[in-house]
């Protein structure tokens, strides 16, 4: 019986559009019947190597398990090239690429998760003969688990050394596609999501964006105040609140978003549908949502195109997905005793609902969401009390890293580092994760410490923060708007402070916050 073996793939493309084919990989990766996908890392622009008049590249990597001979997961990786528009051997092409040259995609096996070697030269030899000085190969490896790794003809050193013995590369920034062909970096700056109610009944300002146009107004006064990413939602998430279904849903979040959309074509800004339904991210995104935001974290109906969730139409759309740390249906999913985290104590709580949206993320690897499509949202205030929800913004660097332990633990990609059950693994031959430096919380960042997923969090006008505003003392006591803005306020300095991507609020001003906060805490750019 063939013997299952991990194994780490490098993809990278330079001919626009870049980022599509690098995504049909990923998906091609998924859907083989003899591969399965395990993690897939962030995606890199880098300079080109070798011959320099030629644009940058964009780089990733893959961490796959397969049965297939080397010899055969060669032919399954030239035949995802070839669908690329690459040419191929075994099509009949005799000419040769130029080495070093431009390329629609390449899927290069670099290295064995065991440590082992496969030589058949010219075709194939692995480990990658030049993978030692390949920091943009090196540093995706990072991100998929492939630090603990040894490489043979290296004098037993790993992944991570290789890496760490090669001089930076600061023209290296991580990015975020888009569709479009346009694109998000990451680390340059914390975003802020202004949020776009389109309903009767939520708990901060249901009822005041009633039409289409109001929207749209709306949503240019906020643009001009300098908010780049706007939230559109259709479904209210208070506790209480009013089950309604897909088709009302989509008649609420579909006008509005198209409105939006028309209104401020000239405008370079990121729309995200906030929806936990398949169909209606299916619809969003072909009315122009540029991202699904979704509440339930992949666990909503799958009621989209095939029978697609979130997590199929992101993947088969390519369309980045956050997924939201909450449990239970939407009937109860912004209530508090949903699974008991109101009970826990603090440090049980954050590392719960982390290993808990970890499996999450796995999953949504597991199908061909790419590693550079996912973003992830502690749920501030959902299924959680209001001291597990204080303490996860407060640790929001530790949930992050235990969020990859989660992933690592389902997927052998991602790994929380300091893990025992990792190290031990890693040890025996198995691979189970990344070893290197969390990005979180950390005042200046490389691109190759460790990947994590970015960030959205969510803490604008939640109860929580209106309890920390009342204290032990005055529990009756109203909080109002204004004071609730304050403290929000509040609430995107810890954001910034704990290494988040992206902050959800209600009002504008969030901005400035966020702009001074960038500067005197992660020292940025004025």
């Amino acid at each position: 019986m063939p013997v299952a073996r991990r194994v780490f793939l490098a993809l990278g493309a330079n001919i626009a559009p870049r980022a599509p084919p690098l995504t049909a990989a990923v998906s091609a990766l998924a859907s083989h019947p003899d591969i399965t996908l395990t993690a897939t890392s962030g995606l890199y622009r880098t300079a080109p190597a070798h011959i320099v008049d030629q644009p940058a590249y964009y780089n990733a990597a893959a961490s796959v398990v397969t049965t297939l001979s080397p010899a055969a997961l060669l032919a399954a990786t030239q035949a995802i090239e070839a669908a690329a528009g690459r040419p191929s051997p075994r099509d009949g092409h005799t000419r040769r690429q130029q080495r070093y040259g431009p390329r629609v995609l390449d899927v290069d096996i670099v290295a064995f998760a065991d440590g082992g070697t496969f030589n058949d030269p010219p075709r194939l030899t692995v480990p990658h003969p030049r993978l030692t000085e390949r920091r943009f190969v090196l540093g995706p490896l990072a991100d998929v688990g492939a630090g603990p790794v040894r490489v043979p003809g290296t004098g037993g050193r790993t992944v991570a050394d290789l890496l760490a013995a090669l001089p930076p590369a600061p023209d290296t920034v991580r990015l975020m596609p888009l569709p479009r062909g346009r694109s998000r970096v990451w680390g340059a700056a914390t975003s802020v999501a202004a949020i776009l109610n389109v309903t009767p009944d939520s708990f901060s300002d249901g009822g005041r964006l009633s039409t289409p146009v109001s929207v749209a107004d709306e949503a240019e006064r906020l643009v001009h105040a300098g908010v780049r990413h706007l939230d559109i939602g259709g479904v209210s998430t208070r506790p209480g609140a009013t089950a309604v279904t897909a088709a009302i849903e989509a008649d609420r979040l579909l006008p509005a978003l198209t409105a939006v959309r028309e209104r401020l074509c000239g405008e370079d800004i990121l729309i995200s549908a906030d929806t936990y339904r398949g169909s209606v991210a299916a619809a969003a995104v072909a009315a122009g949502a540029d991202m699904i935001n979704d509440v339930m974290g992949g666990r909503g109906p799958a009621d989209g195109p095939g029978g697609a969730g979130t997590v199929g139409v992101a993947a088969a759309t390519g369309v980045p997905l956050v997924l939201m740390h909450s449990r239970g249906g939407m009937e109860s999913v912004a209530g508090v005793g949903n699974g008991g985290d109101d009970t826990d104590t603090e440090a049980d709580g954050v590392r719960r609902s982390a290993r808990e949206l970890g499996a999450a993320v796995s999953a949504a690897l597991a199908v061909g969401v790419p590693g550079w499509a996912l973003l992830a949202d502690p749920g501030l205030g959902f299924g959680k009390g209001h001291a597990v929800s204080a303490a996860t913004l407060r640790r929001l660097a530790d949930w992050s890293t235990a969020l990859a332990g989660g992933v690592a633990r389902v997927s052998g990609g991602w790994a929380e580092r300091d893990d025992p059950a990792a190290a031990a693994a890693s040890a025996s031959g198995v691979v189970e994760g990344n070893e290197g430096e969390g990005r979180r919380g950390v005042m200046t960042p490389t691109p190759w410490e460790g990947a994590r997923l970015p960030l959205m969090v969510g803490p604008s006008r939640k109860r929580f923060l209106a309890a920390i505003c009342r204290g032990s003392n005055d529990v009756e006591r109203l909080v109002g708007k204004e004071e609730l803005d304050w403290a929000t306020a509040a609430a995107v300095v810890a954001t910034v402070a704990g290494g988040g991507d992206i902050v959800r609020v209600h009002h504008e001003a969030a901005v400035t916050v966020a702009r001074v906060a960038d500067v005197l805490l992660r020292g940025r750019d004025w």
